[in-house]
């Protein structure tokens, strides 16, 4: 092995237990690192700067890539739930981070008998997307199809390091469909529900459980495609043998 090779040593930044559990069925502690078939995994929690500290600390343990995985929202009326996106590209306010192409190529080359992967630009936001005028509206100022909430963080921080960067997001609601409220006041950082909150949003918006039923059946075949994913490329990712650097 030359001076400027090393061997890989992937690192994957998900922002919720349940995403996590679609690479594997392992029980993540939350913000801290599990390695799975030598591949590091991190459940960061929601969010800009949950991502870029969980990005720092697989850094910190030595990681040569990096994979923001998990769910998004569609902002193009191409993308249906359960839809498969890899970006070619990111944006983070006036700033876009391009994902490393042939490792991309590889992981659809490697799912491409199965699943169809949608590709263009992700917009990540500070905030949650949740009406359909809003999506419609970002989709016309940035030209982005889907929206997250972290995915431009990990860039930053790869790009700032020098490291390959992927992301591998699933679509959860349409971009023709609003989120409910009592869905966005109702779970913490980790996507887990607050019975209380809940409770209480729900008695004043009745018409919202409905609505809920049908964004748990969404997430669900969301998190249907990522298993799909990692079944066909295991936890690798399609990540080559070795990494120049």
């Amino acid at each position: 092995m030359t001076s400027n090779t090393r061997l890989k040593k992937l690192g994957i930044i998900t922002a919720l237990p349940a995403e996590a559990n679609c690479l594997s069925d392992e029980n993540f502690p939350t913000k801290k690192v599990t390695t799975i078939n030598g591949t590091l995994i991190i459940v960061s929690g929601i969010g800009s700067e949950n991502a870029a500290s969980a990005a720092q600390q697989l850094i910190n343990h030595g990681v040569t890539a990096l994979v923001s995985w998990g769910t998004a929202g569609g902002l193009s009326e191409d993308l249906q739930s359960g839809d498969l996106f890899l970006p070619k590209s990111v944006q983070l306010e006036n700033q876009q981070f391009q994902t490393d192409y042939n490792w991309r190529q590889g992981l659809i080359d490697q799912i491409s008998p199965v699943l169809k992967a949608h590709d263009g630009l992700l917009l990540q936001s500070n905030e949650v997307i949740s009406s359909s005028d809003q999506k419609s509206e970002l989709h016309k100022e940035t030209s982005a199809i889907a929206v997250d909430m972290e995915s431009g963080s990990i860039a930053r921080i790869a790009d700032q390091n020098n490291l390959p960067f992927l992301i591998i997001r699933s679509i959860v609601d349409p971009s023709d469909e609003t989120i409910p409220l009592s869905a966005i006041n109702s779970i913490d950082e980790f996507g887990q529900t607050k019975p209380a909150a809940l409770t209480a949003s729900l008695i004043k918006n009745p018409g919202d459980i409905s609505k809920l039923i049908k964004l748990g059946k969404h997430f669900q075949q969301a998190r249907k495609s990522l298993k799909q994913v990692s079944t066909l490329a295991g936890t690798s990712l399609a990540f080559p043998d070795n990494l120049k650097i």
